[in-house]
């Protein structure tokens, strides 16, 4: 019953890491 959520976790956390990484090379 948790696997969606889990793997909507698995999906959603390197989108967030990327966007952290960008807003950290923009400045």
């Amino acid at each position: 019953r948790g696997f969606p959520a889990v793997n909507l976790k698995i999906v959603f956390l390197p989108l967030l890491v990327f966007e952290v990484i960008i807003l950290i090379d923009n400045f």
